[in-house]
């Protein structure tokens, strides 16, 4: 499980490694200078409720995790950016003059989304640049890993070369919407508003509610000596990009219009309450009646569960929780049964809270609200659990906000 970060610790090793391949900025050869050298985080981020209402107007409660992306950058006088990670050591160049995208699933092509953006909207001077990633973030578990590739990389461009901040209501959302665009250019239907606005957004100890097509953004206080939010990655791992997203994407969009006929004044379908879903059986077909019933029943519980956390209703919290994956399940059809039977076995276990999919689902982490004292035994359960079915063994992170996306500075 996740400890607390020493970022020194991190910064040092990262500092060694650019030297190893980037040479120490100290001889005649190096374009760069060591003063230079400049440091920066971006952490993933675990839904807590709201997973697929951002596209039809709902709020969604997310919290940034310890776990993210690191970068160490140091401009030089090139025209390229190289980059290594510790995941990948095998150096990546990539030309400003000729950003190309590789074949579908590259890990590259996040860079280069990012590079093309900055280049193409000429938002900040794209210089050539040596960058050092190394990430702590397991990849397709649903913790936001590409979307954070994306940001690091424009944060660290804008950063360096437009002094950018993020103090801001505006400038979160301006952030926000240069790394969607970017990454919506090459996975349009693998990312969602939301999913940048978290780590701009972020401040320690809180947790972050956002609505994309208001534009509202707040963080919520949330410091709790007793209970505490825990991510377990079931390490069955999500598809990159998938048809099924798309899907649901594009029938709630027709289910919409249907809709209109009957509601002419909705705009979105967060608009609708539960019950007015109950006179729709007419115009909509089973199935997207069960997918918009999730979608709108989904809205209603971020609403409840914002008021639980403002009354320590922890309780409450914890049956909707247990409710959203219900829906999930039965409603959206987007959880899997290795994901149910964790959920299910976290329900037996005393000092659980409540347990539900997160990261839009089809596998990857479950999260879990328990009482810290717990920890180690729930994480033996389902550890047990999983090895009696054969599965690989989960990891575990607390998913405890120490702050967004941020330069830090190496002592």
């Amino acid at each position: 499980m996740s400890a607390a970060v020493n970022y020194n610790q991190i910064l040092r090793t990262l500092d060694e490694r650019c030297g190893e391949f980037f040479g120490q900025n100290n001889n005649s050869n190096s374009k760069s200078t060591t003063s230079s050298r400049r440091f920066f985080f971006c952490p993933g981020k675990a839904v807590i409720i709201g997973d697929h209402v951002d596209a039809d107007g709902g709020s969604v409660l997310q919290i940034p995790v310890q776990e993210g992306i690191y970068a160490a950058c140091c401009p030089d006088s090139s025209e390229t950016v190289t980059v290594v990670s510790s995941l990948f050591p095998q150096p990546e160049i990539f030309e400003l003059s000729q950003l190309i995208y590789e074949k579908k699933g590259s890990w590259r092509n996040y860079i280069v989304c990012a590079l093309l953006y900055l280049k193409q909207k000429n938002i900040c001077p794209l210089t050539g640049m040596q960058i050092y990633l190394h990430s702590s973030l397991p990849v397709q578990a649903g913790l936001n890993a590409s979307t954070a590739l994306v940001q690091i990389i424009i944060f660290s461009f804008l950063k360096m070369h437009a002094g950018v901040s993020l103090n801001t209501e505006q400038e979160y959302f301006d952030f926000a919407a240069h790394s969607y665009n970017a990454e919506k250019a090459y996975a349009p239907e693998a990312t969602l508003f939301s999913d940048h606005l978290c780590a701009p957004a972020a401040q320690p100890g809180s947790i972050v509610l956002s609505n994309t097509l208001q534009r509202r953004c707040k963080n919520l206080p949330f410091i709790n000596e007793k209970l505490c939010f825990l991510l377990v990655n079931t390490m069955q791992l999500r598809p990159r990009k998938s048809d099924v997203f798309r899907d649901r994407i594009h029938s709630n969009h027709k289910s919409l219009r249907k809709l209109q006929t009957f509601f002419p004044k909705i705009k979105t379908i967060s608009e609708l309450l539960p019950k007015d879903l109950l006179t729709a059986d007419e115009i909509l077909e089973p199935v997207e009646h069960k997918r918009i019933m999730h979608i709108v029943s989904e809205c209603q519980r971020v609403i409840e569960i914002v008021k639980e956390l403002r009354a320590n209703d922890f309780f409450s919290i914890g049956i909707n929780l247990y409710n959203s994956h219900t829906s999930i399940k039965n409603d959206y059809n987007m959880s899997t049964g290795l994901c149910d039977s964790l959920v299910d076995a976290s329900k037996s276990i005393p000092g659980v809270i409540g347990a539900r999919i997160t990261g839009a689902g089809l596998g990857g982490c479950i999260i879990v609200l328990l009482d810290r004292n717990i920890l180690s035994q729930y994480q033996s359960r389902i550890t047990e659990l999983l090895k009696k079915k054969e599965n690989p063994a989960p990891s575990f992170y607390l998913a405890e906000n120490a702050g967004g996306i941020r330069e830090i500075q190496y002592t």
